[in-house]
């Protein structure tokens, strides 16, 4: 494997989510009922997300505190197609865009849903779009901490 197709270890660690634009509307799209999506997209509910990266493949964790049964693990390998019938059927296909950025297309058969996902030591952000509308999720880094150094 080359180095240029791995991604940077600073996407590794333990995020919870700060706050989302249109997140419900978007996970209602892709086929959660209303009231799940509504919590699943309320900050106050603890929503974290595990993310861990090896090489070209990444490890995504998400955790639903009080709506568990749509907690999952998705193992996805950069340019290849993951199906997962639980908790939402859907293919998953994640492409890099650097080390630090990833894409997603997800298909649930009814709709189409594409994201990208950038990282930062401060977390990441996830921008997409659902059934044609735009959305953003924002998930600060609860571990490890990551401490950027600037030479004077």
């Amino acid at each position: 494997m080359k180095l240029f197709d791995q991604m940077d270890p600073i996407c590794s660690g333990s995020f919870l989510m700060v706050s989302n634009e249109n997140a419900a509307e978007a996970y209602m799209l892709m086929g959660v009922p209303k009231e799940d999506a509504g919590v699943m997209a309320d900050p106050a509910s603890k929503n974290r997300y595990e993310v861990e990266v090896d090489g070209n493949l990444i490890r995504w964790q998400e955790i639903y505190p009080v709506v568990p049964k749509y907690n999952n693990t998705y193992n996805m390998k950069l340019n290849e197609t993951v199906t997962v019938e639980t908790p939402i059927a859907l293919a998953i296909t994640a492409t890099k865009k650097n080390g630090r950025t990833f894409s997603c297309e997800f298909d649930t058969g009814a709709h189409q849903s594409s994201c990208t996902v950038t990282f930062s030591p401060e977390g990441f952000t996830t921008k997409g779009k659902t059934g044609g509308m735009d959305y953003t999720v924002v998930f600060e880094r609860q571990e490890p901490e990551v401490h950027t150094y600037i030479d004077i």
